[in-house]
């Protein structure tokens, strides 16, 4: 995991632009998350998910229901594993990705490389 992550907001063709204009593109302390706050932010991640079974998972006996849902839980936690190992901060929102294409960043970042179950079974629940 970084140390540090940078919340930078995304450069566009007007940063570019500016670049070139001024010679330099500023990269100063405020750019970048604290420990404490990436702390924090970690730890409302793990509260998050802590809470995400208990609220989102259905109390039902339809499997193909139980199923999406799991699907939608993993897929969470999978956009939260890239957020908090990734060297730029980003919200939710802005992982604009397919759910295989998420599972192989994570897998890029280290998610499942140690464990011979976890990713072949998160693949099956996506085909599923």
């Amino acid at each position: 995991m970084q140390s540090h992550q940078i919340k930078r907001k995304r450069p566009t063709m007007q940063s570019a632009h500016d670049f070139h204009k001024k010679g330099y593109f500023y990269t100063g302390p405020e750019h970048h998350l604290t420990s404490e706050d990436r702390r924090a932010a970690i730890e409302d991640v793990i509260d998050d998910l802590g809470d995400v079974v208990k609220r989102q998972f259905p109390r039902t006996g339809i499997l193909e229901y139980a199923i999406l849902k799991a699907h939608l839980i993993v897929e969470h936690a999978i956009t939260q594993y890239i957020r908090c190992h990734s060297l730029t901060a980003v919200s939710s929102e802005e992982l604009k990705f397919t759910f295989a294409q998420k599972l192989d960043i994570a897998y890029l970042m280290g998610f499942g490389t140690n464990d011979p179950i976890l990713l072949p079974i998160t693949e099956c629940l996506n085909k599923v």
